[in-house]
């Protein structure tokens, strides 16, 4: 067998691999959507398939809350060879009984400062002293000082909480305005994921409005 022959058959075979390898994901992203579609109807949610040129994920809809787990391409990669790819999930959900304060729960930062951990609009808060009851290793909690002390000790947000995934904690936010519930850089694609956020924010809207 000649030089050209083994070339004709390496590239033959590598073309093949590669069509298999994107057939088989593509099957597997079409079957999981199908997933989430029929997840969300057993619940009687709304499902979108966001599938834009540079942007692609899931939404879903209910009556008071919407979730949004996108990535979104931003362009090339950086030198130093970090992704061009941003992902984030957000929940989010209007109040029909606004609480009058402001409280934020989220991933402890790795220092000693509570600060690193919090967007602009929250520069005011400060952390509440002593820590809520049940409040699980790895999470801080912060507040403007109005919340009811007995709001969060032993609560269902907290005992969620203490099963989430260290690897993509939420960040809880709760003010007059809306609830959010924030996953930064990553993007929920499994059924059982989407489905436990939802079940927090519903948990919050519950526990903060009853």
């Amino acid at each position: 067998m000649d030089d050209l022959t083994s070339s004709f058959i390496v590239i033959g075979v590598t073309g093949v691999v590669v069509a298999a390898i994107f057939f088989f994901t593509h099957r597997a992203k079409v079957m999981n959507q199908q997933e989430i579609r029929d997840m969300a109807v057993s619940h009687g949610w709304q499902h979108t398939n966001i599938s834009e040129r540079l942007a692609w994920g899931t939404k879903l809809n209910a009556k008071n809350w919407e979730v949004v787990a996108r990535s979104e391409s931003i362009g090339q990669a950086s030198d130093s060879g970090s992704s061009n790819i941003q992902s984030d999930t957000r929940f989010s959900a209007q109040w029909n009984n606004p609480p009058g304060y402001e409280l934020l729960i989220g991933p402890r930062s790795s220092g000693s400062s509570a600060a690193l951990i919090l967007p602009p609009e929250y520069a005011g808060l400060r952390e509440v002293t002593p820590e809520p009851a049940g409040l699980p290793q790895g999470y801080i909690c912060l507040s403007d000082g109005r919340v009811d002390s007995g709001l969060l000790p032993g609560s269902a947000i907290l005992r969620q909480l203490s099963d989430w995934p260290d690897s993509n904690r939420p960040l809880i936010s709760i003010r007059p305005s809306s609830l959010e519930i924030t996953i930064k850089g990553y993007r929920m694609e499994k059924p059982a994921e989407l489905e436990r956020l939802v079940r927090l924010g519903e948990t919050i809207l519950s526990v903060v409005e009853q």
